[in-house]
């Protein structure tokens, strides 16, 4: 798994992460919850002790960086039948679902294929021999998920693709951020057992080392970008909202240090519908012995909002949250690595509040419990907290 350090952050864009810009609200309630990522490594430590981790590169948004747990794509929990897409080839990197799921997605407004609307139109842009074409896109009331299609660059073999910089922001105000993380699709998928396999169930392709050979471009020569985003303030919505999306220069990319080899700007505004509707549950359940109740839980197919109590002693910052790894289902299945990533935050009365994206469609009416990790370890046994919803 690959992503750029808050250092080269720094270094290509100051802009980023600057903690005393006033009119950052990540800047004052999130803060970059390491635990996390170390939490997120430890359940990954078994799965990668063979060396087939996948690896993807995120290119972060201003303030991105600062929103807890973003794109902590560290393992998700599917079956290898739900690889298979019906509603686009150039749709597969967004989410996992099985084609009943994404039907249901489609029917229920959550998600927006662009060539099956009736009044469709080309959206596309060209420039330098590349074409850009936004796809669709899935939303709720948390995060909106968009993929494009990239057309007429292939990257050398063993490359991976990369964006120099990306801009996004609501309408044309350049001052209305919205965070975001992306990443190219490589053509592999995570398994139930939480390691890596293509979209068909093969296994993966490896190196010398054991390291994963990428797959970027599908059977039609074409690239897949995908977006996962959310407002940069925690009460706003996406929903009904026309996104302005600026990407510029392609190239590729190792260990974030960019090689461009296209100089071009390719913009869209890309109107975003979805659904908000979530189930409410107050299960105000505590985590073990940790001093801590979930309060609510508003729970969709895509995403989770998780809002919790501190009754021994205020949480200091994010870093206290607990993390949730995964749901249980009423028949028994858990699945424990389908959180993706999403902001944290915490209150004036040192209460938190998270909001975690899937990996994979969840069945929102058949969840009956969420899975949190103890200590740092895998999501197995001993360590996982099954806390029931309650209603």
């Amino acid at each position: 798994m690959r992503k750029m350090e808050p250092e080269i952050l720094r270094e290509k864009n100051p802009e980023i992460l600057r903690e005393t810009d006033p009119e950052s609200i990540f800047a004052k309630d999130v803060k970059v919850p390491e635990v996390v990522q170390k939490k997120a490594m430890a359940a990954l430590s078994e799965i990668q002790a063979e060396g087939t981790a996948m690896k993807k590169q995120y290119i972060l948004g201003k303030r991105a960086a600062a929103a807890a747990g973003i794109c902590a794509l560290f393992a998700c929990s599917l079956t290898a039948a739900a690889a298979y897409r019906i509603w686009s080839g150039r749709m597969q990197g967004t989410i996992e679902a099985t084609p009943e799921q994404q039907q249901e997605l489609v029917e229920n407004g959550m998600a927006t294929v662009f060539e099956q609307e009736p009044e469709h139109a080309d959206p596309g842009v060209t420039k330098e021999g590349v074409t850009v074409r936004p796809e669709g896109v899935i939303a709720d009331g948390h995060f909106v998920l968009l993929a494009f299609s990239v057309e007429g660059y292939v990257p050398e073999e063993g490359e991976e693709p990369c964006f120099d910089r990306i801009d996004v922001s609501v309408g044309d105000d350049a001052q209305n951020a919205v965070n975001f993380s992306g990443s190219f699709f490589d053509g592999y998928v995570t398994g139930s057992d939480g390691k890596p396999v293509r979209r068909d169930g093969t296994p993966v392709t490896v190196d010398e080392t054991g390291g994963i050979i990428s797959d970027y471009t599908d059977e039609n020569g074409r690239l897949e970008f995908d977006l996962l985003l959310y407002p940069a303030r925690w009460e706003n919505s996406l929903l009904g909202e026309t996104l302005h999306v600026a990407l510029h220069d392609l190239g590729t990319t190792y260990h974030a240090d960019f090689a461009g080899d296209i100089a071009a700007d390719w913009e869209f505004d890309v109107p975003i519908s979805g659904n908000s509707d979530a189930k409410a549950y107050v299960p105000q359940a505590p985590l073990g012995d940790s001093g801590v109740i979930l309060k609510s839980v508003e729970l969709s197919p895509i995403s989770v909002r998780l809002d919790y109590v501190f009754t021994d002693a205020p949480a200091e910052n994010t870093d206290d949250l607990p993390y949730c790894t995964g749901v249980r289902m009423k028949d028994g299945t858990l699945l424990r690595y389908v959180m993706d990533g999403g902001p944290r935050r915490v209150d004036e009365e040192g209460n938190g509040s998270s909001l975690q994206s899937f990996c994979q469609v969840i069945d929102a009416d058949q969840v009956d419990a969420l899975l949190f990790l103890k200590g740092e370890g895998p999501a197995e046994g001993d360590n996982l907290e099954i806390v029931p919803l309650g209603n």
